[in-house]
């Protein structure tokens, strides 16, 4: 799973990513749409974080990809 720590601020699309034997070297691509949520906050900084991989390959089970912090400026 793909999810943020304030969905106020940002909507992701898709959240879940799966990647097969045949695709690893393929490109997921994660969309991160800023939400119009009325409040003059101005710019936010959230964190993007992904759920540990599950996988039968134990190389790979339980491996956990890095956090990603983005700006949302305020328009």
């Amino acid at each position: 799973m793909v999810t943020d720590n304030d969905s106020t601020e940002v909507s992701i699309t898709p959240t879940t990513l799966t990647i097969t034997p045949s695709t690893w070297n393929t490109t997921n691509q994660v969309t991160l749409t800023g939400q119009d949520d009325l409040d003059n906050d101005g710019n936010i900084t959230f964190r993007i974080s992904f759920d540990n991989a599950t996988s039968t390959d134990s190389k790979y089970n339980r491996m956990a990809p890095s956090l990603a912090y983005v700006d949302d400026y305020a328009d």
